[in-house]
């Protein structure tokens, strides 16, 4: 009498078994592509703005320093005016 309730278990442990084992599988295999695929388009994203980050910095360097060379510039203009006309005021200076 229980002979054939353990054998029709054993047949559906075996079936459902192996299929849930196919099924588990399926299941890992694609979860894991899925998660690559997340972490793949996620650090493309950090990359994309990492990169937009760092053309940012680049162009307000080279803002600074564009304003760095033209007061420069000036500098360089003005600075021998200068030393000429106070050379001129002390000639005129007695002393």
């Amino acid at each position: 009498m229980l002979d054939p309730i353990f054998s029709f278990l054993g047949q559906l442990i075996a079936f459902g078994g192996g299929g849930a084992v196919v099924a588990f599988l399926l299941f890992q295999y694609l979860s894991k592509k899925w998660i690559e695929n997340k972490f793949s388009e996620r650090l493309d994203q950090l990359r994309h703005t990492q990169a937009l980050e760092l053309q940012r910095f680049r162009v307000e360097i080279d803002s600074f320093l564009s304003g760095a060379i033209r007061l420069q510039e000036k500098e360089f203009q003005t600075l021998p005016e200068a030393w000429v006309k106070l050379d001129r005021r002390m000639a005129k200076c007695p002393g």
